[in-house]
């Protein structure tokens, strides 16, 4: 049986999230929709126009739901994919971003382990890189993840 409180959280939680250049939603965005006139059905549902698409968001659309055929992060000209079979492998990503913009992604695997992961980058001009250096990883992040 469910836990009421879980399907009250997944009720409750926002469908879209702003933020800065990057805009986080659980999965995509119907192409050519103006962002405030999304519906949560979409935010929450969409695969094939979504995934197909080269369309231009504005923000970067950051997301989950459909499975990285990779099973890494995948970053995209118009998107990040973050799905990496965390049901069924273990796999969770996150992408992290520090105060200064710096973007960087974590995988934790089976046995609480931590790592920072290195994405697929599938975008077609690769010189517009963002702040996603692997070279360029935060001051610490690897001492803090050891500390896990």
């Amino acid at each position: 049986m469910a836990n009421p409180a879980h399907i009250e959280a997944v009720r409750t939680a926002a469908a879209l999230i702003p933020e800065d250049d990057s805009v986080f939603v659980h999965a995509g965005l119907p192409p050519g929709v103006a962002i405030e006139m999304q519906t949560t059905k979409d935010l929450r549902t969409i695969r094939g126009d979504f995934l197909e698409s080269d369309f231009d968001f504005g923000p970067i659309v950051v997301h989950g739901h459909t499975v990285t055929t990779s099973r890494r992060p995948e970053i995209y000209d118009n998107r990040i994919a973050l799905d990496t079979v965390a049901g069924a492998s273990g796999g969770l990503s996150a992408l992290g971003i520090t105060d200064d913009g710096t973007r960087f992604f974590l995988q934790a695997s089976t046995g609480n382990v931590v790592s920072i992961a290195e994405p697929l980058d599938l975008r077609s001009d690769r010189a517009l890189f963002w702040g996603l250096d692997s070279r360029r990883r935060p001051q610490g992040l690897a001492a803090s993840l050891s500390a896990c």
